[in-house]
């Protein structure tokens, strides 16, 4: 979802993932973590309350609105 979001908002790569950021950080897929990292700088995506990210959960309809709804 990181990725679709950063290109959609035609954001540039940010650095790789800062892997203190979130306690699964080591979750995040290699590939993913600047898309991640860069929709995380914008405020796009902020992570779960327990400081966690879960890269491998299924986004739910409310999430994606809520990632569509800051992204606009």
């Amino acid at each position: 979802m990181a990725k679709v979001v950063a290109e959609f908002c035609g954001f540039e790569k940010a650095s790789n993932l800062d892997k203190e950021k979130f306690s699964d950080s080591d979750s995040i897929s290699e590939w993913a973590g600047a898309y991640v990292n860069a929709c995380v700088d914008k405020g796009i995506m902020k992570g779960y309350e327990d400081n966690s990210f879960r890269p491998s959960e299924k986004l739910t309809r409310a999430e994606a609105a809520v990632i569509f709804y800051r992204a606009l």
